[in-house]
């Protein structure tokens, strides 16, 4: 993936249903704590202001988006909602 590129990041889908976070850029690596190991992982600032780790969300260039909503209802949540 190359840095500055515009990504979207989901939280979590359901068969009807697909949290998402919204779209961002993709900021490259950065070192984050993985239970007790730090690790680099791609990190992702968003449009709202947060930053997400790609471990955290399920993300992809934004041209394939559409693909993979597929047609679900969109519900936007922000980093740290309690997941349904």
């Amino acid at each position: 993936m190359i840095i500055g590129k515009r990504v979207f990041a989901i939280s979590h889908a359901t068969k009807d249903t697909v949290y998402s976070y919204g779209h961002g850029v993709y900021v490259g690596e950065e070192p984050a704590m993985i239970e007790t190991m730090e690790i680099n992982i791609p990190a992702i600032k968003l449009d709202s202001g947060f930053k997400i780790f790609g471990a955290q969300c399920w993300w992809g260039p934004i041209e394939d988006e559409e693909k993979t909503i597929a047609g679900r209802t969109v519900v936007m949540v922000t980093p740290g909602e309690v997941k349904e």
